[in-house]
This record gives C-alpha cells, sequence and structure tokens, in this order.
C-alpha cells in the first residue's frame, strides 16, 4: 500500500489490520476404498469439546475414494502459529516452517479424525501414510474467521471499503451485510456472508462498467 502512493488502500489496509481474526489449521487428505471398511456416520461433522478438532467435511468422489477436509480449533491453531504447509502460499513467499513441525500437526489431526469417526460409530479407518491415495496436506489459515475483541467492532465501519484510486473494492465475510442479509439470519463470518458480499461487489463493478458504456468511456478508468 505505501508502494502504491494511496491514501485511501493505505486506510483500508491498516483497517483491516485492526480487525480481530480467528485461525484454524486445516489438513486435507484422501483415502481409497479399501482403507474405509463401512460406511461412514457424516458427511460434516461439528467436533465438540475436542482439543484438537474442530470440524470435519467428507466426501466420495466418482472414483469411490473418500476425501476428507479437518479443520482444528482455534486454540490448536494458535498454539502452532510458525507451522503451516510446505506447499501453501506462505512457503512460496519464503516463510520458514519445520517439517518436522509440519508433519507432527498432521499426524495430531489425523490421528483426531479417527477418534472423532469412531466416537460417532463408524468403521475403523486405515490411516496409515502409505494408505492414503492422497496426502496430507496441511494449509494454516490465519484469519479464518472474524474474531472477538477489543476491534471487533472495526468490522461495521468497513460498510465502503473501497480505494477510487487504485480501481479496487473488497469483498469477503468480514464486512458488513446490510438489513436485509442481516434480517435474513446471516451473520459475518458464514459462506452466506461471503458470497452476498462477493455479489454485492460484482453488482458494483457492473454498474460502473455500464455506466462507462453508456457514456461511451473505453479509456476513462473506473471509478468503483
Amino acid at each position: 500500500a505505501d508502494e502504491a502512493g494511496s491514501a485511501l488502500l493505505q486506510s483500508l489496509v491498516e483497517h483491516v489490520e485492526e480487525i480481530p481474526s480467528v485461525p484454524v489449521m486445516v489438513t486435507m487428505l484422501a483415502l481409497p476404498p479399501s482403507a474405509v471398511t463401512g460406511p461412514l456416520p457424516f458427511d460434516m461433522a461439528d467436533v465438540r469439546g475436542h482439543a484438537v478438532l474442530h470440524k470435519v467435511c467428507h466426501s466420495v468422489a466418482p472414483s469411490g475414494h473418500h476425501t476428507f477436509v479437518l479443520y482444528s480449533t482455534a486454540e490448536f491453531a494458535r498454539e502452532r502459529a510458525d507451522t503451516h504447509g510446505s506447499s501453501s502460499a506462505a512457503a512460496r513467499m519464503g516463510a520458514a516452517s519445520s517439517a518436522d513441525k509440519e508433519g507432527a500437526v498432521m499426524a495430531e489431526m489425523v490421528g483426531a479424525l479417527r477418534e472423532a469417526v469412531m466416537a460417532a460409530g463408524g468403521p475403523e479407518l486405515d490411516l496409515a501414510e502409505g494408505a492414503l491415495s492422497w496426502g496430507p496436506k496441511l494449509h494454516r489459515w490465519g484469519s479464518a474467521f472474524p474474531g472477538e475483541g477489543p476491534n471487533a467492532d472495526k468490522i461495521l465501519e468497513l460498510s465502503d471499503a473501497v480505494a477510487d484510486d487504485m480501481r479496487l473494492l473488497l469483498c469477503g465475510d468480514f464486512l458488513p451485510l446490510g438489513d436485509e442479509a442481516a434480517g435474513a439470519g446471516v451473520r459475518t463470518g458464514q459462506v452466506e456472508a461471503s458470497v452476498l458480499s462477493a455479489m454485492r461487489a460484482a453488482d458494483r463493478i457492473l454498474r460502473v462498467l455500464e455506466d462507462r458504456a453508456a457514456c461511451g468511456e473505453r479509456d476513462t478508468p473506473a471509478k468503483y
């Protein structure tokens, strides 16, 4: 933002940086049909009271392979702030992370998956590394959800998250949703909030392009 020389963009960046967020560690893996000895009791599960695992998403690919996305608790992620996936964006940008720590995090989360499935009355899973058809892969989602804290009300001040001079507008689940969405029960941090925010941003861009086309302006920088 400093290099861009945009006061509006700098203000947006500073504002967003003050918004508290909740981190999550995500482990992804796939198992062949032979590694799952019976039907799983869920496709999505909220794991309550577990120190490691918060949520599990499961699906079956057309090939019959079982895919899993494991979400850690926020506290588990906070305690491992220096660990991220070796193939993640952070790693590609040069952030250092220990392969041993990465392996330990994935091992804990995969072990928690076995516990969650067994606790729900599900089958034994063969989760040995050699049995996996893909993964495990680790991703640190550093700002997964809007959080609570002294600056949480900053979310409400971003209703016009636009830097006109950079032709930039923000969208995301942390932005205000408007009275209509709030009345429908959609809250910040939800998938629905992300979708509604993106649609609102797209509508704004379309209006700008339509206005420019109506005025015959092709080379004039658009203001969002």
